[in-house]
């Protein structure tokens, strides 16, 4: 008999309630009542997040170590983070260890870092769970390591197999799962009661858009529907979130709850809304579904269409990546065309295709079958002479989000703009990697950040402000700093330059620059 292989999840970021780590905990936990070795290996819980954790299920073995350093403050040194991890499988016997990284780019470096030490012993799976620029530069950048990849959608992985065509026979679809209730909460008919409205999950703008979740409230209201609205969650939106709702009735916040607090808000709930410029296959929105609810969520390239049938298990929105006023108008009435073909309807529709489609033992038994497929395949190591950290120390010259030509393009753009005002766009580790250019600019007025938290503060001395505050400094000339978001920040320049801004890139060929 074959022994199956052991299977290490890794939660750079804690246990925090969160979509991948529900994702992991549940799917560890199938695997470990299936018969196989399964661990959870847990670094100290992400910054900004609430303390409430998963559970863990019976049979999965917990390797805690909040004595590690955080995975954000590495600056390229990820040997305390493998020895970490090669400790948790040396405890999972012999033979290869499958092991599953997520959502840092250090918690793959350190994986790249163990296949570099000791090649015939670890199999490192790359699962990409949402079509974003960072999970795309990490699926790239580690790729030569990953002896399976998988999508969590169809969607998803088909856009692997076009990305990396030499290893499209390596890609795997395995969609997420999520358990349905036994039936259908009831709930009761609308009959001139407020319709309740939940949203749940992480409360930022730059992916999740919440603000956008105000502006559909707001356009309810105009319309003379009836709502509550409800989110549940914690993270940097949340305090924005919060002022918002203190002056609009009907709209609070829950913060981070447990999952069963939090499938007794669903049961309570009709509709399921999600704002998204990406998703995965969101977990939140397969409890949801699982629960009765009825999604109403923006028709994003991803898994959307692998969970609801527009019409028949939800609504899908038009997906719109300009102002959260639209995206909240197309929300808004995509709930009152849920009400028109009937929540009791929809929301029956969403129960049975969860528990039809996304059955956790199912895809447990399929995940099985590409850890044993890992297991058997040839070691794959990576290169001796080429840094396994993603990150890197301020002042280096490339990492895994920062090129090696950055810091001359960036002197170069800036030597352009001498005698103007000028304010970088963005204050994570591109920039800070990037600083010794930054230090010899004169002119830089301010950084400009999305995430509404982070106004106010400084970076070295200079104010952070969100884009509508730039003009009011005086702001002549916003450049661009980023490598992976830079498409992104630039579909988004429109209010800057409405203001009379100008907008410049650094990696785009110039003939994109409208500069």
């Amino acid at each position: 008999m074959t022994t199956r292989p052991p299977v290490l999840f890794l939660q750079p970021q804690g246990l925090t309630v969160t979509g991948i780590t529900t994702w992991a905990v549940r799917l560890a936990g199938e695997l470990a009542r299936a018969g196989r070795l399964t661990g959870i290996v847990v670094h100290g819980s992400a910054r900004g997040h609430g303390s409430v954790e998963c559970p863990i299920p019976e049979g999965v073995r917990v390797f805690r170590h909040d004595d590690l350093p955080p995975i954000d403050a590495l600056e390229g040194d990820v040997a305390p983070i493998a020895d970490a991890y090669a400790d948790a499988a040396a405890r999972m016997g012999s033979g290869p260890v499958c092991v599953i990284p997520t959502r840092h780019g250090d918690c793959f470096g350190a994986c790249a870092e163990l296949t570099r030490r000791d090649a015939g012993r670890y199999r490192v799976i790359g699962w990409q769970h949402v079509a974003t620029a960072y999970e795309d530069r990490l699926i790239e950048r580690y790729e030569p390591v990953f002896s399976r990849l998988v999508g969590v959608s169809t969607y998803i992985a088909e856009r692997l197999r076009a990305r990396l065509p030499h290893r499209a026979a390596d890609v795997c679809t395995l969609l997420n799962a999520a358990d349905a209730a036994p039936w259908v909460p009831a709930r009761p008919p609308l009959d001139g009661r407020p319709i309740r409205i939940v949203y749940t999950g992480r409360l930022e703008h730059e992916q999740k858009r919440v603000r956008a979740l105000i502006a559909m409230s707001d356009a309810l209201r105009a319309a003379g529907v009836a709502h509550e609205l409800t989110a549940i969650g914690d993270g940097p939106g949340a305090s924005w979130f919060d002022h918002a709702a203190r002056t609009r009735p009907g709209v609070i916040r829950v913060g981070a709850i447990g999952p069963a607090l939090v499938q007794s808000q669903l049961d309570g709930a009709d509709v399921f809304v999600l704002a998204s410029r990406t998703e995965g296959l969101s977990i939140s929105l397969l409890e949801a579904m699982g629960r009765g609810c009825v999604p109403v969520i923006t028709e994003t390239p991803s898994g959307s269409r692998d969970a609801v049938e527009d019409g028949v298990s939800g609504v899908l929105v038009p997906f719109d990546n300009e102002s959260d006023e639209a995206v909240g108008a197309l929300l808004a009435a995509g709930v009152q065309r849920a009400i028109g073909i009937g929540l009791g309807t929809l929301g029956a529709a969403a129960w049975k295709r969860v528990k039809a489609r996304f059955n956790p033992d199912r895809i447990a038994g399929d995940a099985g079958g590409v850890l044993d497929a890992a297991a058997r395949a040839e070691p794959r190591a990576w290169p001796s002479d080429e840094p396994a950290a993603f990150s890197a120390a301020e002042g280096a010259s490339a990492s895994g989000s920062v090129p090696p030509e950055a810091a001359e393009l960036l002197a170069l753009r800036l030597g352009a703009l001498l005698g103007r005002r000028v304010a970088i766009h963005g204050t994570g580790a591109h920039t800070r990697q990037l600083r010794p250019v930054l230090a010899r600019t004169p002119n830089l007025v301010a950084f400009i950040d999305d995430d509404p938290s982070k106004a106010g503060s400084d970076l070295w001395g200079v104010p952070v402000v969100t884009p509508d505050r730039a003009a009011e400094l005086g702001v002549t000339d916003v450049v661009i700093s980023s490598w992976m978001h830079e498409d992104s920040i630039w579909s988004r320049r429109a209010p800057l330059e409405s203001a009379g801004v100008r907008v410049h890139r650094l990696y785009a060929p110039a003939t994109a620059d409208a500069a």
